[in-house]
């Protein structure tokens, strides 16, 4: 059965938009200093922050209605081969208004996700400039704003973080995503696969649920995460299937997800396949992602990390 690894569209570009976002913030907060001539400057400073922030907002949804819409279209083709062959001429491959409206949906949902760290980027350098203005902290400032800290947490985090010394935690270009923290464009990388491919995902199942079409198999991307037990099991996107359970999780199953999903035929799956994709665990199909990596982590000598090597998303 089909297991190949979706490529993400346009990743290139979002990560390219993002560096340059970045550099140009650090230009402007540069030559901060406690001077009255920097302070009068502060208001000029933050406009032009504001203005950056801006293009980023506007060149990043123009991303988005491109490369997601596009990614939402691979995944309604990706399966026309198996399906063209099973339902012959009952096939539907048009991409018609439902079509068109999810994959609109998917634009202004990634569109939402790529804000919240353009909206991080504003405050957080609007932040500093404020900061100086008010303090004229200049060396401690100047050392902050050179590293180009990328805070994605709440305005009262942001404001104990500034007020601490930062010492270690000082890395260039960095943004803090829940506990996880990473350099911005690889940040603008893992947001551009997780939502292209869940904009696949959507476009995958929009598919075949208008084809008539229920069962679905996820693929073996040689991950070594707890979403491994997900590897070629089979699910019932309806739920209605006796011998499948329903399908709730969906990839990507966190960020940077490679897994996907693709048709399963019964007619064309081996004895071993069908054996093993009924075998999910029926006590873990309601489980949130947190819960299942806690109940399935990858420890250093687990037999997935010594067997299978990490396969990063195309």
């Amino acid at each position: 059965m089909p297991n190949t690894i979706p490529q993400t569209p346009g990743r290139e570009q979002i990560v390219d938009l993002y560096a340059l976002t970045l550099s140009r913030l650090r230009d402007v907060v540069s030559d901060l200093g406690s001077t009255q001539a920097a302070k009068r400057r502060a208001v000029e400073k933050i406009v032009a922050i504001e203005r950056h922030i801006s293009t980023l907002r506007a060149a990043q949804s123009s991303w988005a209605q491109t490369y997601i819409t596009e990614a939402y279209k691979l995944g309604t083709m990706q399966d026309e081969e198996i399906l063209r062959r099973y339902l012959g001429n009952e096939f539907t491959a048009q991409f018609s208004g439902l079509h068109e409206q999810a994959a609109m949906v998917a634009v202004e949902g990634a569109v939402a996700d790529l804000t919240i760290a353009a909206n991080a980027m504003e405050q957080t350098f609007v932040s500093y400039v404020r900061r100086a203005q008010v303090e004229g902290a200049r060396s401690e400032i100047a050392r902050e704003i050179g590293a180009g800290i990328i805070e994605g947490a709440s305005r009262q985090t942001v404001s104990n973080r500034l007020l601490a010394t930062l010492k270690d935690q000082v890395t260039a270009g960095h943004i803090t995503v829940g506990r996880v923290t990473m350099n911005a464009r690889s940040y603008a990388d893992l947001l551009a696969r997780t939502v292209s491919r869940a904009a696949r995902t959507e476009g995958t199942l929009n598919r075949l649920k208008e084809n008539g079409m229920d069962l679905v198999m996820v693929s073996n991307t040689g991950a070594v995460d707890w979403c491994t037990i997900y590897e070629g099991r089979v699910f019932s996107i309806s739920g209605r299937s006796k011998t499948y359970p329903r399908l709730v999780l969906r990839p990507p199953y966190h960020p940077n997800c490679t897994h996907t999903l693709s048709a399963f035929i019964e007619q064309y799956a081996t004895p071993e396949e069908l054996e093993y994709g009924k075998g999910f665990p029926r006590g873990d199909l309601e489980r949130s992602p947190r819960d299942m990596a806690k109940k399935y982590p990858v420890e250093k000598d687990d037999r997935r990390a010594n067997t299978k090597k990490t396969q990063r998303a195309a």
